[in-house]
């Protein structure tokens, strides 16, 4: 990026590098606009220990997820992009496969199967025991197509190496106190800037602009465990998940709270994971790492992005919760048209509906 001087018209400022922040600031990049990345690496914050895993199909219900074909075709086309601007390898394709919780799912899935918006999204159904005696797939299992995984930490190291050579990257931890608010340009750290964008997590309940929002953030733990079994190369769901790093080591997830969202690792939530993987696997694996990451969500469980309707130097991108891997390159792609383009924001994702 080009250090040479900018007036504000030309200047962005987001605030927060987690994956809603990165994606945002390579198509910025990628549009050949100047703007800088502040970011302070803050404790539990949700990107560092994401599993990545983009799930086509989910819930009790094994719905499509919202706006599938919208957001599936860009974040593979994107994460494709990515892996051969950067030289290297972020995102695998991997099946998942799911152990049926209850005969009342296995009902569910008939029906999907037989649906036609959803052949191309549910695969083959297996019986109990086909994967040998490793799992506990007492009622068989079925595979869900077209999955896979994204290395976000790797991302993120990537893309914040990237912003720091290019000298766009501020490694500091940013105060609201510091921003001077009007409605052209707003001023940090004697910098002024056309749009300052809030890729915040849920530390958006702290900003003094967006209070309006419903937030509803999650607290999750996440462990890393070693498995002393052959188990088929999948992510493995039954409730909770697995997901293969190699070797035998696994990433498995999660756990969901609402409350204490900045302590560490609790007695609960281990008791809580250790259960949950009980019910995919016949034997205990060995934890090596317990984590906690705080997933930002909206009540109405819908993204967040646009300007703020009274201070339109600021804008936000927020509230990707668990699907931050689908949606976040649609919703990067879309904002930066929008502060850019001036693109209308999509309704349903527009901060103003908070507004109305």
């Amino acid at each position: 990026m080009d250090k040479q001087q900018t007036t504000a018209a030309d200047k962005y400022l987001i605030v927060g590098q987690g994956l809603a922040g990165t994606l945002l600031g390579l198509e910025l990049r990628n549009a050949g606009v100047c703007f800088r990345i502040a970011e302070g690496d803050l404790a539990n914050s949700a990107s560092p220990v994401a599993a990545g895993i983009l799930n086509p199909i989910t819930g009790k219900r094994l719905v499509k997820s919202w706006r599938l074909e919208t957001f599936f075709p860009t974040a593979r086309k994107t994460y494709s992009e990515l892996e051969d601007m950067f030289g290297l390898s972020f995102f695998e394709p991997t099946r998942i496969l799911r152990l049926f919780q209850n005969e009342k799912e296995k009902q569910i899935w008939k029906k999907r199967k037989q649906d036609p918006e959803y052949i191309d999204w549910l695969g083959a159904q297996h019986p109990p025991g086909h994967f040998g005696d490793t799992l506990r797939d007492d009622l068989g299992s079925f595979e869900i197509l077209h999955s896979g995984t994204l290395d976000v930490k790797a991302l993120l190291n990537a893309a914040r190496k990237m912003f720091l050579d290019d000298g766009c990257m501020v490694q500091t931890l940013f105060s609201h106190a510091d921003l001077q608010v009007s409605p052209r340009a707003s001023t940090w750290q004697g910098e002024e800037f056309q749009k300052i964008i809030f890729c915040e997590g849920f530390r958006i309940m702290d900003n003094p602009w967006f209070k309006r929002i419903p937030m509803e953030p999650a607290r999750g733990e996440v462990q890393k465990v070693q498995v002393q079994a052959s188990l088929p190369k999948a992510i493995l769901n039954r409730g909770k998940w697995l997901r293969p790093e190699g070797e035998g080591i696994y990433q498995a997830g999660a756990t969901h709270s609402w409350d204490k969202l900045l302590s560490g690792p609790e007695e609960k939530e281990r008791r809580e994971m250790v259960a949950g993987i009980r019910s995919i696997l016949q034997n205990d694996p060995l934890i090596l790492e317990r984590k906690i990451g705080v997933r930002s969500s909206c009540k109405d469980r819908r993204p967040i992005l646009g300007t703020h309707p009274e201070n339109p130097s600021l804008a936000i991108l927020n509230g990707l919760g668990s699907k931050g891997t689908l949606m976040g390159p649609w919703l990067a792609r879309h904002l930066a048209k929008v502060i850019i383009q001036g693109v209308k924001p999509d309704p349903e994702l527009n901060v103003q509906r908070f507004w109305v």
